[in-house]
């Protein structure tokens, strides 16, 4: 068996390690950045180098390419600021979602692009932002977590119904106490997607 080894250099002289990155570096040279996997701490960083790069290369249309289960809200709100910042320079962010974006992907990440598309075998999911905790809790504690929980939804249904057109009440009936997933169709009619490509 043959594997591909990459170019050392590329037309930059930026060093690449193996032939995935250079693949990558590829897809990021046309404007093209792929968003897999759960949204952490390590997505943020790894995403905010992205575009930095593209910066850099004078990109100013990026494709954000979508196949994520969601992940933190918090590490979510952080990537939802960098993209709102990118916005205000001058780049136009497209998301397309391709197999599905459930979740913090969909409901915050996903907003926060001027075009939302996805294919037409996309599927997006929506609920209730939840919190996990671990150990013994004073009430006084569960109390505070709440309130917290509370707050984030508040803010997750002002960026959807900036997006949607929907009122709060509307969106808080469609996923309250639920997980809802949507067909590419259903995202389309709700107003969570902007085009089926």
């Amino acid at each position: 068996m043959t594997t591909k080894k990459a170019p050392e250099k590329d037309a930059q002289e930026r060093p690449l390690r193996n032939f995935n990155e250079y693949l990558e570096y590829q897809e990021l040279k046309e404007g093209s950045i792929w968003l897999a996997g759960p949204i952490d701490d390590d997505i943020v960083i790894w995403v905010d180098r992205r575009l930095n790069e593209l910066v850099r290369l004078g990109k100013k249309n990026v494709t954000f390419r979508i196949q994520s289960p969601g992940g933190s809200v918090y590490s979510s709100m952080a990537l939802l600021d960098i993209l709102n910042d990118m916005r205000t320079q001058g780049f136009h962010l497209t998301g397309l979602v391709e197999g599905y974006a459930a979740s913090a992907a969909a409901m915050i990440v996903l907003q926060a692009m001027d075009q939302r598309n996805a294919r037409p075998n996309a599927r997006i999911l929506i609920h209730e932002p939840r919190k996990f905790s671990f150990g013994t809790q004073r009430a006084s504690e569960i109390e505070d977590e709440m309130s917290e929980l509370q707050e984030l939804t508040d803010k997750i249904v002002e960026i959807m119904s900036d997006r949607t057109g929907r009122t709060p009440d509307e969106l808080q009936k469609l996923f309250r106490r639920r997980e809802r997933w949507l067909s590419a169709q259903r995202a389309l009619e709700y107003g969570f997607l902007d085009r089926i490509v």
